[in-house]
């Protein structure tokens, strides 16, 4: 590899890119009429500030294939099945509803209530609960699975109060 090579990142246009899974149930991508290849990644370059922009693609060898810059640019098929991929890559509840928040050891344990279903989980860090652009936070939990909540402020009461006891 060159020290240039570390350096180029290959810009992927939108109307010459096609995502589809072929029958096997592989993600693929064709760039233009014969360029083809196997998709075993999809990175998000900001996943929480611009997730619909800047998706890496790799391949099989965890070498970059591409950057698609807006996803949403692409023909409809492909942006469904790019989508799809992203959204079971980053799954990333909202959380809604916080019922109860405590502290155990030093590990805050939440129960909350998110857009998909209720959930229970711990953080053994409060370095891993991060307010951002204003009133949205970001929580990572033990496990390593990440929590939303876009605008704290507008949740009900108590579940404002128990964050702000610990944001």
């Amino acid at each position: 590899m060159k020290n240039q090579d570390l350096l180029f990142v290959r810009l992927l246009e939108p109307a010459k890119t096609k995502i589809y899974r072929d029958k096997e149930g592989y993600l693929r991508v064709k760039i233009g009429s014969f360029e083809e290849h196997k998709v075993t990644r999809v990175i998000r370059a900001f996943p929480i500030t611009m997730p619909w922009r800047c998706i890496i693609l790799m391949n099989e060898n965890g070498r970059e294939i591409g950057l698609i810059s807006d996803v949403k640019r692409l023909d409809p098929e492909s942006f469904k099945v790019l989508r799809e991929e992203l959204e079971r890559t980053y799954f990333i509840p909202k959380i809604t509803k916080v019922h109860d928040i405590r502290e155990e050891y030093g590990i805050l344990i939440f129960k909350v209530e998110t857009d998909k279903g209720p959930r229970s989980f711990e953080v053994t860090s409060r370095r891993d609960i991060r307010k951002i652009d204003g009133n949205r936070i970001f929580i990572k939990d033990a496990d390593g699975n990440f929590y939303d909540i876009p605008n704290y402020k507008s949740l009900d009461k108590q579940s404002v109060d128990l964050l702000e006891m610990i944001i």
